[in-house]
């Protein structure tokens, strides 16, 4: 999904700038989201070891 959403925004960045940008916008508040969450599980999954 993220990549799509990147590839999405690239090609729209030609036609409509604004669209484009806040593609981009998404999809780094995403994958910040993603690596965000990902640490959080691994730490809760470290402690009940």
């Amino acid at each position: 999904m993220l990549a799509g959403l990147l590839v999405a925004s690239r090609l729209m960045i030609q036609s409509w700038p604004r669209l484009g940008i806040v593609g981009f916008a998404i999809a780094a508040v995403l994958g910040l989201y993603m690596v965000v969450s990902i640490l959080i599980s691994d730490r809760k999954r470290n402690r009940t070891k």
